[in-house]
This record gives structure tokens, C-alpha cells and sequence, in this order.
């Protein structure tokens, strides 16, 4: 484990082309990375200082848009339309969520790194070489906490969770790049709970065995004590799977779906196992290759007989590679993933309007999650609940 500045940048490109490297071997690998991080401290020079991702605070999602829907604020939105929505399970209902929702806050320090690029990062270093710059710009994909999302209509989050050992505790992460302990996000997402008594949030915690961390079944069972200890009196029991209603959610305090990706959660009365939530991503840059790849989840989501413990979340965002790192240099093109992401935001309610709409699905129409990138840019929440009324 090595701490040093933000490392998605390298991290990620070590992760999409390992096969093709080992096959070339060390040499050819080390010197592919090196080549990066020269052009990486070009870009740090030609990258105005605007296109960092973090922005301001200011509000974002607003009440509703549609004159079909009575007036709801975000942060209250499930009680507010609660005539609408009291008598549908969550797998009659459409989550707005986000996507590596933790990666607002990341740290300078990666693990699981191979010793190649520590070395090499460390010649950059000697060089006064500032890569951290470009790596920051290539890690976060949101911008506001938990509890700023939830308050802003968000009720789905995506939580990477990594157990780092010198600090002997539990850390969100994006890849090998650490961020806050995950404590934090457990108890904004309290704070959020007990604030607003009629809402219902699913927690997905995943990637706990990941080779950049160093997670463990004793490991786990401390995350899982921890989730008991900050969400115990919200926590939903998945022994009835989504038999109950929203309202009876609410009435019965089961307001805190939290999925585990760990055979321990396979047989716990109050930790959803990891096959809760059906899955689906692109894994695309291009915009209409990912419009068209979510066109064909929605066919499938309405087509489809899910199990009556599964929901089905469908993810609109764009997954930036070498390429899109190495455009930044040119004119046009995106300087950080936020600004890629973006461009997915802003295109959400036109292909809703112009793709979906004309299908005349019934609600839910998005499956029964739609994560996303950057949600403040885009009118996520209004999206998900078209056609309720």
C-alpha cells in the first residue's frame, strides 16, 4: 500500500489493458504507463483550472415539472406523493440513484497498486511531475454527499466498499482509490432517515473482495455490525422480499434496504443478499451506443418476469477509457469525467421524450432503479416518475 495522490487515472488504465500487458510483458507495460504519464503532464498544463470536477453547492433537483404529478419537494418526495405510491412495492416504483456514489470525496491514498507504477509515480514525483491533476479529474463522478443526495430526491446509492488495513477500517472507494470511512456515509444516511420519516433508500454495498483491498469474511461481519449499529431501526427485512408496500415500509419503520455483496448476507434476516438487484451497464463512452443499449434494457425490463426478491436497475452513464484521457488534450472534448458524464445528463429527458415515451409503457418505466452520473445536470427525479399519474 502505497499513499501518494489520487491514482484513478493510472489505476484504471492498469485495469482495461492487464491482459494485453502481460502478453507483452513488463517492459512493454511500463513503458505504455510512462508514455501516460507524459502526456498526463501535458494535459495538466493545457487543462484550464475550471474544468475540475468539483462544483458548487448550490441547490439542485426541483419540485415537480409535470402538471399530471401534485406539487412534491425532493427531499420528501416519497411522502408527498405518498396517494400515488402507498400501495406499490419497490418493484412497482422507479429509484432515481447514483452511480460510485461515494466518489465526491476521495483521498490521497490508493492500495493495491503493482509496484511498477509506484515506482513510476515516484519518478513522476522527483520530477515535479503533477499527474494527481489529471487522475483527480478522471475519479469522481459525483460532487455532493450522501445526505445531499438523498435530500435532492436521490434513494438508490452505489457504495464500493474497501477494508484498509493500517487504519484497520472500512473506506468507500472508486477502483484503488481510497475515499471517506464508510462510517460517514452510514450516518448521513441516518441523519437523512430520521429527518424525513416517509422515505424509503436502498444501500448496494459491493466490491468488498476486491484485490486492491483486503477484505475477509471476519472483515465483513464487522461492516455488516457497523450498517446494524448507525441504520438498525430502519433496516428491511428481506425474509417477504418486495412484498411490502411502500406505505407499509413507512408504517413498519423498514425504510433502509441495504444489499451486501457477500455469501454472508445470503441467510440474514435483515441484509439482503447480493443478487438483489439485477444489474446492467453499457460500458461505453459513446452517448448513442448507450441510449441504445438502455432502449433494449427497457424492452427487456417489461418483458421480463423478475424474481419476487430482484429489482432491476438500469445505469445511464458513460464509462470513460484511455481515449477519452487522451482527447482531452483536443478541442471539444471532455476534461474530466464529470464533463463526459454531462453529456449523458443533459441527453436524459430528450431520449426519454423522443425514444421511450412513444413506446406508451406503463409506470415504472425505467425498471425500478435509474443510476446515474453528475445528477444535479440532469432532471433525473421527474424523468423516473413519468407516467405515475
Amino acid at each position: 500500500t502505497h499513499t501518494h495522490t489520487n491514482p484513478h487515472f493510472l489505476a484504471s488504465l492498469h485495469t482495461r489493458t492487464h491482459a494485453s500487458m502481460a502478453s507483452r510483458g513488463s517492459a512493454a507495460s511500463m513503458t505504455l504507463i510512462a508514455v501516460i504519464i507524459i502526456i498526463a503532464t501535458l494535459a495538466v498544463a493545457a487543462v484550464p483550472s475550471q474544468a475540475h470536477p468539483i462544483s458548487s453547492s448550490s441547490s439542485s433537483t426541483s419540485s415537480s415539472s409535470s402538471s399530471s404529478l401534485p406539487p412534491f419537494r425532493p427531499a420528501s418526495w416519497m411522502g408527498d406523493l405518498m396517494p400515488l405510491l402507498g400501495n406499490r412495492t419497490l418493484k412497482e416504483i422507479s429509484l432515481p440513484g447514483t452511480h460510485d456514489s461515494a466518489s465526491f470525496s476521495l483521498t490521497e491514498t490508493f492500495t493495491g497498486l503493482p509496484k511498477y507504477i509506484n515506482e513510476l509515480i515516484a519518478i513522476a514525483d522527483k520530477l515535479h511531475v503533477n499527474v494527481s491533476y489529471i487522475m483527480d479529474l478522471w475519479a469522481i463522478t459525483q460532487d455532493r454527499d450522501f445526505y445531499q443526495q438523498f435530500s435532492d430526491g436521490i434513494r438508490y446509492v452505489d457504495i464500493r466498499a474497501c477494508y484498509y488495513n493500517p487504519n484497520q477500517t472500512w473506506l468507500t472507494h472508486h477502483g484503488t482509490v481510497l475515499g471517506n470511512p464508510l462510517e460517514v456515509e452510514l450516518r448521513d444516511t441516518a441523519r437523512f432517515l430520521a429527518e424525513n420519516p416517509s422515505e424509503v433508500v436502498i444501500l448496494e454495498i459491493s466490491h468488498i473482495y476486491e484485490d486492491s483491498c483486503n477484505g475477509s469474511d471476519y472483515h465483513a461481519r464487522e461492516l455488516i455490525q457497523m450498517v446494524r449499529d448507525i441504520l438498525g431501526k430502519w433496516l428491511s427485512s428481506p425474509s417477504q422480499g418486495f412484498a411490502l408496500t411502500l406505505a407499509q415500509m413507512v408504517q413498519t419503520s423498514q425504510r433502509a434496504v441495504v444489499t451486501f455483496e457477500s455469501p454472508l448476507a445470503d441467510s440474514l434476516p435483515d441484509i439482503w443478499p447480493n443478487n438483489t438487484i439485477v444489474n446492467t451497464w453499457a460500458d461505453s463512452d459513446i452517448l448513442a451506443k448507450m441510449e441504445a443499449f438502455n432502449t433494449a434494457q427497457v424492452a427487456f425490463f417489461h418483458n421480463t418476469v423478475f424474481n419476487t426478491s430482484q429489482i432491476f436497475k438500469m445505469s445511464w452513464t458513460l464509462t470513460a477509457n484511455e481515449g477519452d484521457i487522451l482527447r482531452m488534450l483536443e478541442p471539444g472534448h471532455p476534461k474530466s469525467l464529470i464533463q463526459l458524464a454531462d453529456t449523458a445528463a443533459k441527453a436524459l429527458s430528450t431520449w426519454y421524450d423522443q425514444v421511450v415515451q412513444p413506446q406508451g409503457l406503463t409506470y415504472p418505466v425505467l425498471g425500478n432503479i435509474l443510476i446515474i452520473d453528475h445528477y444535479e445536470t440532469s432532471d433525473i427525479l421527474n424523468v423516473v416518475l413519468r407516467n405515475l399519474a
